[in-house]
């Protein structure tokens, strides 16, 4: 009888963690220039719970910006706090990464074509990135605390999947600034939200 009851439980408990992960839902939008309808292809969009830290474990795999015809890719990079970011030389030429920013000051050296160094982003916050060989080579990396986030493509749409439900708040970074809304995540279904990010905020 104990052991049916314990057998019980378990399935209970197994159902309501498949029921949570259920409660989940999707935003998706397209972000363009207010005034103009232009696209916003080098945006980042992530959303935080309103009133509670976000829980996260810690990212499963490391995150990658190569280096590829005297630029980096992507050049807009956001991730998890605690990610280890990895950047491969996929050129012909020596590269020297390096950053001076406060949330993660770095320096690879100078490594040759066909090596990759990484860096580990354990604190929150805007890192510019740059090359000591190539000055016009730049990027940004963005650490974040929320795991729900997202880049524009080249048509300057997002999608933010398995999002719990819940009232958040949407930020957008994009190379003018920080833009914040406030939005509700349903218990599932798509919320379609369209930005408009005004010229130098």
């Amino acid at each position: 009888m104990k052991k049916r009851w314990v057998s019980i439980c378990l399935g209970l408990w197994l159902l309501c963690i498949w029921s949570n992960g259920l409660q989940a839902a999707t935003i998706t939008g397209r972000v363009v220039e207010a005034g103009k309808g232009s696209v916003i292809d080098d945006a980042a969009i992530w959303v935080e719970k309103m009133g509670e830290p976000m829980t996260s474990g810690l990212p499963t795999k490391p995150a990658q910006m190569k280096q590829k015809n005297l630029s980096f890719s992507p050049s807009l990079l956001p991730i998890l706090v605690g990610a280890t970011v990895e950047f491969p030389n996929e050129d012909t030429v020596y590269h020297h990464i390096y950053s001076f920013s406060k949330p993660k000051r770095f320096d690879l050296g100078l490594y040759k074509p066909g090596e990759s160094r990484s860096a580990l982003f354990d604190k929150t916050g805007v890192v510019k990135v740059f090359c000591n060989i190539h000055d016009f080579m730049t990027a940004t990396i963005l650490v974040l605390s929320s795991p729900y986030f997202a880049t524009t493509n080249e048509k300057g749409n997002y999608t933010i999947a398995d999002i719990p439900a819940g009232t958040y708040r949407l930020q957008l970074w994009h190379a003018g600034g920080v833009q914040t809304k406030e939005v509700e995540i349903p218990a599932s279904g798509t919320v379609h939200l369209d930005l408009d990010v005004s010229a130098g905020k």
